[in-house]
């Protein structure tokens, strides 16, 4: 009689096998996840700047046109009060000379923040939300029927004084100041954390800082 092999079935994996692999996997998972996350933001934070920088470019082809005077407008938070006020807001003075709403939006504030926020970025004022740290001479971006703006010569240092910057600080209202840092703005609030965020600045570059809560303050204070 011819012999004939046998085929035998291919063995799978047993139970402690397969908890084995499983294991790995999410040991590997919670390595990379955390490094994607910070790379994503990294790229947000980048593109955030790059709008910063457009927004800026704007707001000097504006003052081109008005005799080296900042515009005057609304800044973004003013959109979430009860009543709207009078008068035009900051993205929609400048906003023709760019041409595009997407640019007001940092990818970051937006996916962060709920409201309805008329654009992401900001600029000194003294409205005064926690009543402390708010001077009331130090603007150059007008507000209508509460603050005038200043011409191009007011800034004696461009290169130091924060234009916009992303974000709401807690002068203004609860702040939402810190959501590139990956601090909460609760802790950093509280001293907590070292936060920070997009700034353009008067020269029209503009970069990501950090600093504590006592140093923001300060940036608050900068003088034209």
């Amino acid at each position: 009689m011819p012999f004939s092999p046998q085929c035998k079935s291919p063995r799978g994996f047993t139970l402690i096998e397969l908890l084995v692999v499983i294991a790995i996997i999410s040991i590997l998972a919670s390595m990379l996840f955390p490094a994607f996350s910070r790379a994503r933001e990294s790229a947000r934070k980048v593109v955030c700047v790059s709008n910063l920088k457009q927004v800026g470019l704007g707001i000097m082809m504006y003052k081109q046109d008005y005799d080296e005077m900042f515009p005057t407008g609304h800044p973004c938070w003013a959109s979430t009060q009860a009543t709207l006020p009078p008068g035009e807001f900051l993205i929609d003075v400048v906003n023709p000379y760019i041409k595009s709403t997407q640019v007001w939006d940092c990818p970051s504030w937006k996916g962060m923040v709920s409201g309805a926020f008329n654009g992401s970025y900001n600029f000194l004022t003294n409205d005064g939300g926690d009543g402390t740290d708010v001077p009331t001479d130090n603007n150059v971006i007008g507000i209508p029927g509460i603050l005038l703006p200043r011409s191009d010569a007011a800034l004696g240092q461009p290169t130091l004084y924060p234009l916009l910057f992303c974000g709401i600080a807690p002068q203004q209202l609860e702040s939402s100041l810190v959501v590139h840092s990956g601090v909460k703005d609760a802790q950093w609030r509280n001293n907590e954390g070292i936060g920070g965020t997009n700034i353009l600045y008067g020269d029209g570059h503009a970069k990501y800082r950090t600093f504590s809560r006592s140093g923001w303050n300060e940036i608050y204070r900068t003088q034209p």
